[in-house]
């Protein structure tokens, strides 16, 4: 607020024009025809500067009435998660196979067991239990704070057998070169690519794990280190169709192995 506008400016957006039209620089600054914003940012900007004001208000420098903000909060549409179809999820998995090997096995974890991107970064190949077709994410690497348990189904079994290495030297730069040749923006944007979001392999395997399991909320939600209530209000939308799950869950390992990176 201080860097766009002085002290007596800001007093003069809320005093004097008022709440009654919505017509002041306040709104029109965090208006979401802006093209300079995304709406994301847009949002945290109307949360930022209403908590500013509402300081104001219980301060005693402004009236509630004179609140530019009052009773605005996130303007978004509803959205849902973002997820990747079958067939880019495949180009990712074949990209790594040729390009970099020693990252495939964590590329598998994040498309069928869903992992964090912070899980998958500090993910050890110890944290693997073949034996009891388990796979364990550790507590202290986890967003929640608690250890979990996935299970090992096919195709992420073979995945795993077939690419035991576990290279994490460089590990983030190396996963963002492959999601680049598969087709996707390194970062968020980035001409002639696909955008980016940071969970969006989660996303997609939580979604194919729901269709697959026949909504079997409660399994999704432990495996996948959530809760059955985010599950159920998060992934509605973003249900593939039957073809779509069973193309996803026949993706498996080249049988010819690495071509290059041995």
């Amino acid at each position: 607020m201080m860097n766009k506008w002085s002290n007596t400016r800001v007093g003069w957006l809320a005093h004097e024009q008022g709440t009654e039209t919505k017509e002041n620089e306040v709104l029109t600054y965090l208006q979401k025809d802006r093209t300079d914003l995304d709406k994301n940012t847009i949002d945290n900007l109307r949360i930022g500067f209403k908590k500013f004001f509402n300081f104001c208000v219980q301060k005693g420098y402004i009236r509630q009435s004179e609140n530019p903000l009052s009773g605005v909060g996130r303007d978004r549409d509803p959205t849902y998660p973002k997820v990747i179809s079958a067939t880019d999820a495949e180009k990712i998995l074949r990209a790594a196979e040729e390009h970099d090997p020693k990252i495939v096995a964590i590329f598998a974890l994040l498309i069928f067991a869903g992992l964090r991107p912070g899980e998958a970064e500090k993910f050890e190949p110890s944290q693997i239990k073949f034996e009891d077709k388990k796979l364990v994410v550790a507590g202290q690497t986890s967003k929640k704070g608690k250890t979990r348990e996935v299970t090992l189904e096919e195709p992420l079994l073979s995945w795993l057998k077939a690419y035991p290495e576990f290279d994490t030297g460089k590990r983030r730069k190396r996963m963002e070169k492959i999601r680049n040749l598969a087709g996707f923006a390194a970062g968020k944007k980035q001409k002639d690519l696909k955008p980016w979001q940071n969970d969006i392999l989660r996303h997609t395997s939580i979604g194919m794990m729901l269709k697959k399991t026949n909504f079997a909320y409660g399994r999704v939600a432990e495996e996948h280190g959530n809760t059955e209530t985010v599950i159920r209000n998060h992934y509605k939308g973003i249900l593939p169709s039957e073809a779509e799950m069973k193309h996803f869950y026949s993706i498996f390992p080249n049988p010819q192995g690495p071509t290059k990176g041995k």
